[in-house]
């Protein structure tokens, strides 16, 4: 026989995630953090529950609970776009663009149309090369022309 899901995380869960989208909703996306928080403990592999987190901490500044908060989700779902999408800015914010890069990969094979993302990964590559400029003003010395 099987176990039915245990109703007290759910009712638990709905008043924080009521109290946290009444935050959001005001623009206090700091306020919102706790109870998001709370109910991310209650059902830590609920993708939509780590992506609101994830924002909410993304929004105050709080770049790496937002990172840890969008992996949780793109890992609960690994086909929800916009989770991959704020992860790609997250991490640009970081710094850690080669991984942002793959973020912003993954959210357009799963949403061809999101062209924000398309453009930021775009915009990004050229900071992945190495740069060359100013060579062509101080040629190598010896002889060495490339």
């Amino acid at each position: 026989m099987s176990q039915s899901p245990n109703p007290a995380p759910v009712q638990q869960v709905a008043p924080l995630l009521a109290l946290a989208t009444q935050f959001l909703r005001a623009g206090r996306p700091a306020d919102a953090i706790a109870p998001l928080r709370e109910a991310g403990m209650l059902e830590p592999s609920n993708a939509i529950i780590q992506h609101d987190l994830g924002l909410a901490c993304l929004e105050v500044g709080r770049v790496p609970d937002a990172i840890a908060a969008l992996q949780c989700a793109v890992a609960s779902n690994p086909r929800y776009t916009d989770a991959y999408f704020r992860l790609g800015i997250a991490l640009e914010k970081m710094g850690n663009i080669g991984a942002a890069i793959v973020a912003y990969d993954r959210a357009t094979e799963l949403l061809p149309s999101l062209t924000e993302a398309w453009f930021r990964a775009g915009a990004l590559v050229p900071r992945t090369r190495p740069s060359r400029r100013g060579d062509w003003m101080f040629p190598p010395r010896g002889g060495d022309r490339r």
